[in-house]
This record gives structure tokens, C-alpha cells and sequence, in this order.
């Protein structure tokens, strides 16, 4: 089975001091792997141990991944890496928007730089 890989560029990645939650801020999309971040705009980040999330539960529990949660996600890609048997039970790494539908990554990758 071939390889597919996918990006998503922002114009702006900020995060936030702890005084704020470690608050989550981006810019303008660019790409090819769908705008999955756009939900997690000014959401703090959630841990096992911080729940900073909207939901009734804490996603960082129920998606076995910090990230930065509203209810929940359109993107974890700190969630876990279930192989080619993954279950849905939407604990899988996850980028929605990339196949428009809850199929988990195999690998995933940040990069961000200093702007100028």
C-alpha cells in the first residue's frame, strides 16, 4: 500500500504563557490536508491532570492525548497510534479534515519557526 502524506500550513502558531492556559492561537490556513486546526483556535490546552476543555469530560482522557480541546476535537496529533486495526473509539492520532472522516495517521509532524 502506497504512502500519502498531507500538510497544513498556518500564517500564524502561537501559544499562549501559563497564565493563560497555554491558549492556542492561529493564523491563516494554507494546504492540502484540510483546516482541521481552525476549531482549536483560542481553546487552552488540556492535560490528564488540567482539564481546560469545553466538554463535559476531559478529552485529553477520553482521546489519550493532550491537546488544544473546545468539546473535544477535529485534530489530536497527540492521540495515540492505533495501527491498521484502530478502533473509533477517537482515541487515534487525527487530522478530520485531511479524508473527511476519522481515519487515523500513522505518523505526524509539527514544525514551527520564529517569525522574523
Amino acid at each position: 500500500m502506497g504512502h500519502t502524506a498531507a500538510y497544513a500550513e498556518y500564517q500564524t502558531f502561537a501559544v499562549g504563557d501559563s497564565s493563560s492556559n497555554y491558549v492556542l492561537t492561529i493564523g491563516s490556513y494554507s494546504g492540502n490536508a484540510g483546516d482541521s486546526l481552525a476549531y482549536h483556535n483560542n481553546e487552552a490546552f488540556t492535560t490528564y491532570d488540567r482539564d481546560q476543555d469545553r466538554s463535559y469530560v476531559n478529552c485529553a482522557v477520553s482521546r489519550k492525548g493532550a491537546w488544544w480541546y473546545g468539546f473535544c476535537a477535529y485534530s489530536n496529533l497527540n492521540g495515540q497510534y492505533l495501527g491498521s486495526t484502530g478502533t473509533n473509539d477517537n482515541s487515534g492520532m487525527a487530522w478530520f479534515y485531511w479524508k473527511s472522516s476519522w481515519q487515523y495517521l500513522k505518523t505526524s509532524l509539527m514544525k514551527v519557526r520564529r517569525v522574523q
